[in-house]
């Protein structure tokens, strides 16, 4: 692509700043440009758009790898735009992201402004209706985001606003840095404070409690936004271009369907695996579903790659062994697990109680119990919530960590392979608990442990019927 046309400075003279030269755009010297003009992105204050009315054209003749590259990266765009229901004709679509992503991954930027100008341009209504804004990776690069993402709330109604970032997770700090200006900002940042004072493994200052999420959610329902969150953080790149992100939207959302009206009036169910997890969980009914991956909806908002369907348990009767042979959060991945694990925890009235046969106050000598237990405690409260359940979670995703290395495979995209399971511990706002209810956890982390490989999960409705929802690592009737 001709990489004056990707950036649209805020002048020629930023371009020649930057060593624009259009007649030696060939070869290695794209690369240098391409290069060049990140560091100017990172030294000026401002920003650099991707407007619509830039062509972008690719370099000829490509090779296998750039082929196969450029079709992954326009299915990975389609699905990601699939996900709004975008209607050009009626709204104008909003891309936010950072050189970092830039840097790293410009053929996904590039595929996504292709795809944008194609459904834009076939009509006179729809022509120009998008725009991409990079903003400079720096120390203040959230609070930059937040900001502006802020300030596309408030002024475009029912607008469709995609976040691309390198920087952080969900939920994330540009979303959070957005919030300030909603929520008291004296009272945000002494929570954040001392969510910090308390973490000795993950900065906590990067993430949004469940209340926090909440008024976000609800600021963005009474403008109608609609925002996708894709957060690279501390993952391999690819999880922005690769696996869970190269499902289809519309299989996906079939399979949420599917599961949501399989687990209506589902009571109870028993999970067991091969490696000993027996564990029994009562589900909270008004929590089935709660988290929508359907981003057509005005006021919708939440994360991507997609693929999971999700409900919280009740505490009361929910007891017995979970052994954990997946990756787990905080940034605790499969080849981890495989190498210090598995993790069996003993769960008594929805609270670990013991972590391979030892209390949780006790210093197990294993790195990965103790770093779990260090990520847990740094977002715990007096109430020991951090240790208490949270969520269960059906992954529904046919394409989530496919062919990836166990050391790419982590819980933000293993908790959505098709076949599995993840039950969670920590905060549960988020899936619709009532703050008056028993089980309502208030905790500032949440951590998900993932069940792969032969898992079963048998279901107990109020009629006393019982299926299979997964059956020896099958899942069964979605």
């Amino acid at each position: 692509m001709k990489l004056r046309d990707f950036f649209h400075g805020d002048s020629p003279e930023n371009l020649q700043q930057a060593g624009y030269n259009p007649e030696s755009e060939t070869g290695s010297e794209v690369r240098q440009l391409h290069q060049k003009l990140l560091e100017l992105a990172n030294r000026q204050s401002g920003h650099l758009d991707l407007e619509p009315h830039d062509r972008i054209e690719e370099p000829e003749p490509l090779t296998k790898e750039q082929k196969d590259t450029r079709k992954r990266m326009e299915l990975v765009a389609r699905n990601i735009i699939d996900s709004f229901n975008f209607d050009p004709k009626k709204e104008s679509l909003t891309v936010v992201t950072d050189t970092g992503v830039i840097e790293a991954q410009p053929e996904l930027v590039a595929a996504i402004w292709q795809e944008l100008f194609q459904r834009t341009e076939i009509s006179p209504k729809s022509k120009g209706n998008f725009r991409i804004r990079v903003l400079p990776e720096t120390r203040r690069s959230a609070e930059d985001m937040g900001d502006y993402l802020l300030e596309e709330m408030e002024h475009q109604r029912n607008a469709p606003i995609l976040i691309l970032t390198s920087m952080s997770r969900s939920h994330s700090k540009e979303t959070g840095a957005a919030i300030r200006s909603i929520a008291d900002r004296s009272q945000l940042d002494a929570a954040l404070a001392d969510a910090k004072s308390k973490g000795n493994l993950q900065n906590l200052g990067d993430q949004l409690t469940d209340e926090q999420w909440e008024k976000l959610s609800q600021f963005s329902k009474a403008n109608g936004c609609r925002l996708i969150s894709i957060t690279k953080g501390k993952n391999p790149h690819e999880i922005l271009t690769k696996g869970a992100v190269e499902e289809s939207v519309e299989a996906i959302l079939e399979r949420d369907n599917k599961v949501n009206e399989l687990m209506k009036d589902v009571e109870k169910i028993h999970i067991t695996s091969p490696d000993g997890t027996d564990l029994w969980l009562n589900l909270i009914e008004q929590t089935k579903g709660h988290e929508s991956e359907d981003f057509s909806k005005p006021g919708s908002l939440g994360n991507y790659p997609i693929g999971e369907w999700a409900c919280s348990p009740d505490w009361n009767g929910s007891d017995g062994v979970l052994v954990i042979n997946g990756p787990i959060g905080g940034e605790h991945m499969l080849d981890q697990v495989k190498q210090y694990g598995p993790l069996k925890l003993k769960i008594e009235s929805g609270e670990v109680v013991e972590i391979n046969g030892q209390s949780i106050s006790q210093n197990s000598g294993n790195p990965l119990i103790e770093s779990v237990k260090a990520y847990l405690n740094s977002g715990n409260n007096d109430k020991n919530h951090a240790y208490r359940l949270a969520e269960l979670g059906v992954g529904t995703n046919t394409k989530a960590c496919e062919d990836k290395p166990d050391n790419d495979v982590g819980s933000s995209e293993g908790e959505k392979i098709y076949g599995t399971l993840h039950v969670a511990v920590g905060s549960n706002g988020s899936l619709g608990v009532p703050k008056n209810h028993p089980s309502f956890n208030a905790a500032k982390v949440h951590c998900d442990f993932i069940l792969i490989g032969q898992i079963s999960a048998e279901c107990f409705k109020k009629d006393g019927s019982n299926f299979y929802l997964i059956k020896d690592g099958q899942p069964q009737g979605y």
